[in-house]
This record gives C-alpha cells, sequence and structure tokens, in this order.
C-alpha cells in the first residue's frame, strides 16, 4: 500500500499542492485527473521527493521511504524525456536495469525475460534497431512507458503517458498498463482524456488548485457536480451499456 499523508509541496518553498492524504492499494490502476495547473504533475514529482517538500510525508506498507530507497521501489516516466545520445531503442530498455546500471551490461535472465515482455506488450519490435533519436513523437513516448515499466519497481507513476500518441496506441498501451496493475503494482498516471481514464482506471485521484477534490471508484469521482467542481464546465454522464463503464460529453 502507497500511503501519502498530508502532503504539502512545491518550488521554492511555495506551495503548489497542499494537505493530501490518500491510501492506494496494490493492484490498482489509477488516474489523477484536474484541469491545467491543479497540480497533477507537482503531485507525482513530489511522491518522489523531486520538488520541495514542506510537509507530509510517503509512506510503503507503513514505512517511510529513506534515501536511496525511492529508486528502487519507484518508477517514473515525465512528461519529457531529453535524450541527446544516439541509443538504440534495445539499448534504452537495456539500461532502464538493475544489473545493467550496476555492471554495465550483463542482464539476468529475469531482466531479459521482462525486456522481452515489454517488447511484444508495446510493440517495440520493429523499433529495436532504430535509434532513439529518429524515432517519432508517439515512438518515443511507447519506448519510454515501455522503459519504465520493464523495471522491477512496485510503483510506477507516469506522467500523462498518452501524450502524442494516436488513439489504436493510446487504447493498446492502456489495455496494457492495466493488465500490469492487476499483477501486485500501483501505477499512477496523469491523464487529461476523461474518458480514457474512465474507461481504463481502477480509482480516480481529482485535484483542483493543488488540493484533493476526491478519491475512490469511478462512480464515485467522475459525477456531474465533481466534474463541474474540477473543471468547472457542464457535462452529461452517461453508462456505455455495452461494458458499463461512464462516459463524460460537454455540453453548453
Amino acid at each position: 500500500m502507497l500511503s501519502i499523508r498530508n502532503l504539502s509541496a512545491g518550488y521554492f518553498k511555495e506551495y503548489v499542492i497542499r494537505d493530501i492524504s490518500i491510501d492506494i492499494d496494490n493492484n490498482l490502476f489509477v488516474g489523477v485527473i484536474g484541469k491545467n495547473g491543479s497540480g497533477k504533475s507537482t503531485f507525482m514529482k513530489a511522491i518522489l521527493r523531486l520538488v520541495d517538500i514542506v510537509k507530509g510525508e510517503v509512506l510503503i506498507d507503513g514505512k517511510r521511504v529513506i534515501g536511496d530507497e525511492i529508486y528502487r521501489l519507484f518508477s517514473y516516466v515525465p512528461q519529457e524525456n531529453f535524450i541527446n545520445f544516439d541509443f538504440s531503442v534495445y539499448e534504452i530498455l537495456k539500461m532502464s536495469q538493475p544489473s545493467y546500471q550496476d555492471f554495465f551490461g550483463t542482464l539476468s535472465v529475469e531482466e531479459k525475460r521482462r525486456i522481452e515482455e515489454i517488447i511484444e506488450m508495446f510493440d517495440l519490435g520493429p523499433l529495436l534497431k532504430r535509434s532513439i533519436l529518429n524515432l517519432s513523437g508517439g515512438e518515443r513516448r511507447r519506448v519510454m512507458i515501455g522503459r519504465g515499466l520493464s523495471q522491477p519497481s512496485d510503483i510506477v507513476l507516469l506522467d500523462e503517458p498518452l501524450s502524442g500518441l494516436d488513439i489504436e496506441h493510446q487504447v493498446k498501451v492502456f489495455k496494457r498498463i492495466s493488465e500490469m496493475s492487476h499483477k501486485g503494482r500501483i501505477i499512477i498516471a496523469s491523464i487529461h482524456d476523461l474518458n480514457l481514464a474512465a474507461q481504463f482506471c481502477d480509482r480516480i485521484i481529482l485535484m483542483g488548485e493543488g488540493r484533493l477534490i476526491k478519491y475512490g471508484l469511478i462512480e464515485e469521482v467522475m459525477t456531474y457536480n465533481n466534474i463541474k467542481t474540477a473543471f468547472g464546465v457542464d457535462v452529461y454522464v452517461g453508462v456505455n451499456e455495452i461494458n458499463n463503464k461512464r462516459f463524460l460529453i460537454p455540453f453548453n
């Protein structure tokens, strides 16, 4: 379980998020939604201590994360990845593994298995020998998502993972992420597309102005009143009769 207690954080000691407390169980795909500037990215960076923590703490199974443990327990895929070296896609995937980082090149059998699984899951086979510098934005995004998910971390944080992906790969990526979360991990992703969040996530964190508005099941969080509060727009909230999932349509 990931427990966040009274977390307040920001930049240069100025608050961006305030007093967030959540308990997230294992085996969940959790979406973080909210309008631009609501604190979604800062929230995830605060969990990783990448921004100034004003107060609060992050616990895993009731224990505080100390020092370099954070790099073992968490994987993180930011909104943008700046890679200026001419590595192949396969080299990028290899570099994410602990053995490669420790011994520079020798992967364990388990690490090779994880990489092969990611290659298949995210359709990366045709890209393996290509330079990361020569990929389209969407192709590079799939590689970096796969890189983060190939690590043996218990908790994965994805900041806007669907950015730059076409609808086919948006659906494929979220299907795979959902499957992987249900094998014992916690996967948290900031998401702009509310309908995709409703289709694939197990839980939703709804944020507004740096504060937690609501955390819970889709039907508890994605209501007319909550969306109106967070985004300031009117939406019709319906249920898809084919799969019983919620969908949202904005209206004037």
